[in-house]
């Protein structure tokens, strides 16, 4: 899916890229790599950035909790979006301010319009609203609620009944809304002279607090409701309720909070170099828009007033160039990624993620290898390979003493005398480090197959030699060595006392004859692989079985591949149980699963009750199990479960 020509930024009309969202493969994409954010992009389908923005707000807490007719306000506005409900309204003089929104509260200027036509509302009334829902004061939500309740009677626009409703939607949807943007006749400070905001183009430099600086995002937000605010010093702007402005105070605030807190906003030209609002008015809907610039603070001049961009469409440019780079830059974006998971709360858990996720589009991340070590993630000749920084025990200064001491290129012959001499003794690379490495298969390459378990093993009986004899072996070990052979060559050569000797060569003796089993198995791979890099990589704990010889493989169900009856072979990750409520016999448990084997992870696995009663003792986190099922109609990414066999 690799594409030659060059990202234009300000094209939103790819395609690919809307099918890819749509497909619901948005891991790593910006506002949408949640399992919620996945769901929710196969059911609305978004087409355009508008239907994207909304998407973005539709699936925040505020919307996925209010519900009406027993149904959230998301499901309603998925509903309505694909024509299975008609578009309704709590009240006709709702539909000028939610018809562009499926009749659904996405943003705040329209539960702030709302109450102004319902209840009368002034700007500083609708805001108290705002802020009694946002710090979910209890006594001030009443106190709002009497006089929103007493206004709509006195407007006479609904019923006493219906503005109750209206304040019980506005309250939980509106928790979580976005702010919006300015009008189009807005003028900046370009270093050609002024102009309007709607004549910039992506490269176009404008001015702010700290100078020229570059326009990178321009976004067309079609017809909003905006307000005229006036400053003390004459100057003037239109925007949204919710747009922002850099206050006296270093501080950026919404207009709504400003009003309320007679905050003075920062001027380009005034003497006093800021200015509070002396005016404002209502001007209905009018063409907004709004520009991403180059700076942490988001912050330029327009009509000389320091402004700051707004949230929702620019959550969802960005969510767009995401996937755009995931499908027409996979690799690159896979191993930025990767190399950035280590911001995440959980790094391991976002490293397996990806990982899994980057098998659906065939680019499978591979365990370090001797000449193949790299501090980070590394593309080298379209592979992708782990870096050692992301291991388990492997510190920062480990890692360095690695990567800045070897050159791959010349280690990546090296056998496994050769590793532990040139590599963990030479460079004195710490047990807990050396540990993780060989769990990985970091010591393994072209001339070292030797098994992990038994490099393990002879690393412990290295150990046990003193530092003179250590030094001894490396100075006169042979490349073609074990370490058998290595140590009988220092018992017949170097000088040793009887008692010494006796005890070396005991370790030689266990070396030929080891105490346990050191041959390495498919289990122990996939299991020290999960512990030390968090995701298995060589192999999966369901490879071991037989019966996986095949199986159809979690990836193709994943990409929609499979119809009809199939058979699985997979490790249960997780198991969450549910109640049934409705059906023949409701409350019964039923669960959803998630598995997984080498080609990747399935996490749309349903076992209805039937079932899942049956093979509930087999249905556990961590089993290997042999899944006969079939694929569901409905959602063709999903398994049905029919039987389960323990392998």
């Amino acid at each position: 899916m690799g594409k030659d020509t060059l990202f234009d930024i300000n094209d939103f009309d790819d395609k690919n890229v809307w099918d890819f969202i749509c497909s619901g493969r948005t891991k790593g994409v910006f506002q949408l790599e949640s399992n919620l954010g996945r769901h929710w992009s196969k059911q609305l389908r978004p087409q355009n950035i508008s239907e994207l923005a909304a998407l973005i707000s539709v699936i925040r807490p505020g919307t996925l909790t209010a519900k009406v007719d027993g149904k959230s306000m998301t499901q309603h506005y998925c509903d309505r979006k694909a024509g299975k409900d008609p578009v309704s309204y709590q009240h006709e003089s709702l539909e000028p301010i939610l018809k562009e929104t499926q009749g659904i509260i996405c943003y705040q200027e329209q539960a702030m319009k709302i109450t102004e036509v319902v209840a009368g509302f002034d700007l500083k009334e609708a805001d108290m609203l705002r802020k009694a829902i946002g710090k979910k004061k209890a006594d001030l939500m009443e106190e709002v609620k009497k006089n929103f309740i007493k206004g709509a009677e006195k407007q006479g626009v609904v019923s006493c009944e219906v503005a109750e409703e209206i304040f019980s939607w506005i309250e939980k949807s509106n928790r979580y809304s976005f702010n919006k943007s300015i009008t189009k006749d807005s003028i900046v400070q370009t270093p050609e002279g002024k102009c309007f905001i709607e004549k910039l183009k992506v490269g176009d430099k404008v001015m702010s607090p700290s100078g020229y600086i570059d326009v990178t995002g321009i976004y067309d937000h079609g017809e909003l409701e905006v307000y005229e605010i006036e400053l003390e010093c004459g100057k003037k702007i239109k925007c949204t309720m919710e747009h922002k402005f850099l206050c006296k105070d270093g501080k950026i605030r919404p207009l709504s909070d400003i009003l309320l807190g007679f905050h003075e906003i920062i001027v380009q030209d005034c003497v006093m170099q800021s200015s509070k609002i002396v005016g404002i008015k209502s001007l209905g809907k009018m063409p907004t828009m709004d520009i991403e610039v180059e700076s942490e603070d988001h912050i330029f001049y327009a009509n000389s007033i320091a402004t700051s961009n707004s949230h929702a469409v620019s959550y969802a440019i960005n969510a767009y160039w995401s996937a755009y780079c995931k499908y027409y830059r996979p690799l690159e974006f896979y191993i930025s990624y990767l190399n950035h998971a280590h911001g995440k709360p959980e790094p391991q858990k976002e490293i397996k993620e990806l990982v899994v996720d980057a098998k659906l589009s065939d680019i499978d991340v591979y365990p370090p290898r001797i000449g193949n070590l790299y501090k980070d993630f590394t593309n080298v000749n379209g592979k992708i390979f782990f870096g050692l920084s992301h291991v388990k025990n492997i510190g920062a200064t480990e890692c360095d003493k690695i990567t800045s001491n070897t050159i791959n290129n010349e280690i990546k012959d090296y056998t496994w005398i050769q590793c532990l001499i040139e590599i963990i003794h030479n460079l004195k690379i710490n047990k807990r480090a050396v540990v993780s490495m060989i769990s990985i298969g970091a010591m393994n390459g072209k001339n070292n197959t030797v098994p992990r378990k038994t490099m393990l093993y002879e690393f412990d009986s290295w150990n046990q030699l003193t530092s003179r004899e250590k030094e001894y072996i490396s100075q006169n070990f042979l490349k073609e060595d074990t370490l058998y052979d290595a140590i009988n060559r220092m018992l017949e050569n170097f000088k040793l006392t009887p008692k010494r000797k006796s005890v070396i060569a005991d370790i030689n003796i266990s070396l030929k004859n080891p105490f346990y089993n050191i041959e390495d198995s498919i289990q122990t791979i996939a299991q020290d692989e999960e512990k030390y890099m968090g995701c298995s990589l060589t192999c999966s704990k369901a490879d071991a079985s037989e019966e996986s010889f095949g199986a159809t493989l979690c990836k193709d169900i994943s990409n929609g591949l499979i119809t009809g009856k199939t058979n699985i072979v997979v490790s249960i990750n997780s198991v969450r149980e549910y109640k049934t409520k409705k059906g023949k016999n409701p409350g019964q448990t039923m669960a959803f699963l998630c598995v997984e084997d080498n080609s990747g992870i399935l996490d749309s696995v349903t076992v209805f009750p039937e079932a899942y009663s049956e093979y509930k003792d087999l249905i556990i986190e961590q089993n290997t199990v042999l899944i006969h099922g079939e694929i569901s109609k409905k959602d063709k990414t999903s398994l049905i479960v029919n039987k389960v066999k323990q392998v």
